[in-house]
């Protein structure tokens, strides 16, 4: 989900208002690095500014390859990344955004009022076909229209022919050009697109009645383009600037987090059967809680996520999950995912992730660890915490928010701006010892042991008028306070966004529907948890141990070396 643009317009009110208290190869890698520009006056009302992406050359061989793309770290607000469309390509640089699942960018047709960074000319692609399908996301603030076409799709070497994804004609409210735009740190580059890496049910085609369809990294899967069914993000520091993070399709770089890697299953949601046993569809979705003699047992005290809920206390979400088909195996006539790809058309190809949409893993609790200020907040039925890279701040309830700000900041430490509903905190937090601990969990039960990840208070005060939290004077909090219960989607549902995530190294494994998360080197957080599941499997580790089919190569050399050695003697 991307939320930033919200965020922007919320923390812009800081400087105007009071603040009240209260191509050929072989097995090659090939990098393409998230790259992050350098903080200016307002770190969340320069959002919108991009610095050019560079593009590496690349290898593409089935089953046997690894992409590696830099990422763009963006005042610290999102992650870009560099893609090239059509056929010759061209290029455009998106929003990397694991909280939603379409990719999109803007038609060469839309009005420059709406669409001011250029767009795609279908005139110029040999390779475009339109599907007469309307696209359309509704943001917090701002929304996105179009139609859905196909079309090849390329990020860092790694390509899909025909990849669907949305082309818009108007945008309201999110391609917005950047007042600075071409200043002295090198040319921005404004986000000019979207790219969605979450669950083919969460893709915008459903709340057309169409079926869900392949997303350009489920086909990158389902093609056998990667070595791996997996893909890695690093952030790396919210003070790194230029090209200094990076996602990797279809392997792991172990150079970029300390320890082990974690492993959790994808938490599930689940449509119940009404009492004429059709189906329930969205308005029932609860999270999944296992087999169902366990579901069975808990029922009566486990948490019912409502797609309801979600629409209306959300402000941000992008996607009506009113509109989602939430289906369980037994459902009939349940919508399979299409491929959304020339490759993929039989329906032996077909595949479904029942109850899968968004990169989230079940949730225990929240707890700061600071000495005596050490307030711990457990759930009192199963949650679950979701993983968006499209989102800059980490969004908890207004007590858990409040209560954290004041074990890190102390009581007079931080002030909640009315207008913006955000958390201005004393830049001296940045000092504190403390740190935000997430408690997840392996399993639904919340009486499994938990697996926790530790966050320094130093990465969650942004500084916002000047280059460190040592020179700035005014410094927002990384976690923001919503209405309701959850983390502004529902009941118990978290939305974890960039300020905690750029300490983590996320592996997002489709094959398994697993999360992988480490301690991303040198930013001081910790992965912890009994009964972990280390890094294997056979997935690749690029920069590290190497890889299968290189340790397959030097088994058969040694093999045929013995046999020939063997008859001298």
């Amino acid at each position: 989900m991307v939320h930033i643009f919200f965020i922007c317009a919320l923390t812009a009110s800081l400087y105007y208002s009071p603040v009240n208290a209260d191509p050929p190869g072989t097995n090659t890698l090939v990098r393409m690095p998230i790259t992050r520009k350098p903080h200016s006056m307002d770190i969340l009302d320069t959002a919108r500014t991009r610095q050019k992406q560079r593009f590496q050359s690349s290898s593409l061989q089935k089953r046997e390859s690894t992409f590696q793309a830099s990422l763009y770290n963006d005042q610290g607000s999102q992650y870009l990344v560099s893609i090239s469309v059509g056929t010759p390509p061209q290029q455009f640089s998106v929003t990397l955004d694991t909280g939603s699942a379409d990719l999109w960018i803007p038609s060469s047709t839309c009005d420059k009022k709406s669409c001011p960074f250029g767009g795609f000319d279908t005139t110029k692609s040999s390779t475009f076909q339109s599907l007469q399908e309307k696209f359309g996301i509704q943001y917090g603030i701002g929304s996105v229209n179009g139609t859905y076409v196909q079309d090849t799709v390329m990020v860092s070497g790694a390509r899909v022919s025909r990849q669907q994804f949305g082309l818009a004609t108007h945008t309201k409210d999110i391609l917005i050009p950047q007042e600075n735009s071409g200043s002295a740190n090198g040319g921005y580059v404004n986000a000019n697109g979207i790219l969605g890496l979450g669950y083919p049910q969460l893709t915008a085609a459903t709340t057309q009645n169409n079926p869900a369809y392949c997303p350009f990294v489920f086909n990158l899967m389902k093609e056998g383009l990667i070595q791996d069914p997996i893909f890695s993000v690093y952030l790396n520091a919210a003070s790194k600037k230029g090209w200094s993070g990076e996602i990797i399709f279809g392997g792991v770089d172990d150079s970029k987090y300390d320890g082990d890697l974690v492993y959790l299953p994808v938490a599930k949601l689940q449509s119940q059967s009404n009492s004429d046993g059709s189906g329930g569809g969205a308005k029932n979705g609860t999270l999944d809680h296992g087999n169902k003699q366990q579901q069975q047992q808990q029922e009566d005290d486990e948490s019912t996520i409502s797609s309801n809920s979600f629409r209306q206390t959300n402000k941000f979400q992008n996607i009506n999950l009113d509109s989602l088909n939430l289906t369980t195996p037994s459902t009939k006539n349940r919508k399979e995912a299409s491929s959304g790809s020339s490759n993929n058309t039989s329906n032996n190809n077909q595949f479904s992730y029942d109850g899968y949409y968004y990169w989230m893993v079940y949730g225990q609790g929240i707890a700061v660890r600071h000495g005596n200020q050490s307030p711990e907040f457990k759930l009192q039925k199963p949650g679950a915490f979701i993983l968006d890279t499209g989102t800059t701040l980490t969004y908890l309830p207004n007590d858990v928010a409040i209560s954290i700000a004041t074990a890190m900041a102390g009581p007079n430490g931080f002030q909640l701006d009315r207008q913006s509903g955000l958390l201005v905190v004393d830049c001296a937090t940045s000092k504190s010892e403390a740190a935000l601990e997430l408690q997840m969990s392996a399993t639904p039960s919340l009486n499994s042991p938990p697996l926790t990840f530790t966050v320094k208070a130093s990465e969650l005060v942004i500084p916002l008028d000047g280059e460190t939290t040592e020179t700035a004077k005014t410094c927002l909090f990384g976690i923001a306070p919503v209405g309701g219960s959850g983390g502004g989607l529902g009941p118990n549902m978290f939305l974890i966004g960039d300020s905690i995530l750029r300490s983590a190294y996320l592996v997002f494994d489709m094959g398994k529907n697993r999360v992988g998360i480490a301690a991303a080197k040198g930013m001081g957080s910790t992965m912890n948890g009994t009964g972990s599941v280390k890094y294997a499997g056979g997935y690749a580790t690029p920069s590290g141990a190497p890889s299968l089919l290189y340790q397959q190569g030097l088994i058969t050399l040694l093999f045929v070396l013995i046999s020939a050695i063997l008859p001298l003697y």
